[in-house]
């Protein structure tokens, strides 16, 4: 799955950009330099899910202010970091899932992996501030005009929003959010609907090494939903939701 290479590529990103600083003398640099290097010193493993926030915050702060693409790469992969996705045992963990997903639509069973949850009261169910923080992630990531980075964080904002309705499952959120109407639903699927659409137009259209099987069912949801990002989230949920095996 090209989304699953991804990020693995996500993972190294850091160690890229502090090459790529290295040469650089203007004032932003230097602070983008800067926070590469505290990154640099953050354990991968061994710290809690608040100690990782806070040490990987702490870096990030020393180029608070700085808009170059560089800078927003950083704190797109941050993101991720601070989720433990950058963990080594994380990754071969995703592969394996990813290898056997029992029936379940690939898309969903990525999704899964890839909620966000580092932010709230309960690193179990996503909340406000888990769902505040993906998208947060998913606008750096978009911000960089990375295809790549674009559509894992894209994958990542949608789950959020998705574990968030049903206790942090994300087959229970698709089938609450395709059974159930209401104020959030549409809330919920308007979100998906704009982050599919910038997944797609970045990461698919004219993409030859786009994820077929994702970007497929982007496409259609796109194509069949004349534009309209609530009935695109829509179209999106019910084809996963039809996807997926039943409990």
């Amino acid at each position: 799955m090209k989304v699953f290479e991804n990020l693995i590529k996500l993972t190294s990103l850091l160690l890229i950009a502090n090459t790529i600083v290295g040469c650089s003398k203007s004032t932003d640099e230097d602070k983008v330099g800067d926070t590469q290097f505290c990154l640099d010193d953050v354990p991968i493993t061994g710290l809690s899910t608040t100690q990782r926030s806070s040490e990987i915050n702490t870096c990030l702060a020393k180029m608070d202010g700085v808009t170059s693409r560089r800078a927003n790469l950083i704190r797109c992969a941050s993101g991720f970091m601070i989720e433990g996705l950058a963990d080594p045992t994380k990754i071969i963990e995703i592969g394996d899932k990813l290898s056997n997903t029992n029936g379940q639509d690939p898309t969903t069973a990525l999704m899964g992996i890839l909620v966000f949850k580092s932010q709230g009261a309960s690193e179990t169910v996503p909340d406000a501030e888990d769902k505040a923080f993906a998208q947060k992630t998913f606008n750096y990531c978009n911000s960089t005009g990375s295809s790549g980075y674009l559509m894992i964080s894209s994958i990542a904002n949608m789950a959020t929003v998705i574990a968030s309705i049903a206790g942090g499952d994300i087959t229970a959120g698709i089938t609450n959010l395709v059974n159930n109407p209401s104020e959030l639903a549409n809330a919920s699927a308007e979100v998906i609907g704009a982050t599919a659409t910038a997944a797609y137009q970045t990461s698919c259209a004219n993409n030859s090494d786009s994820n077929t099987e994702i970007c497929t069912q982007l496409g259609a949801a796109i194509n069949s939903s004349g534009g309209d990002m609530t009935a695109i989230g829509n179209s999106l949920l019910a084809t996963w939701n039809a996807s997926n095996p039943t409990p």
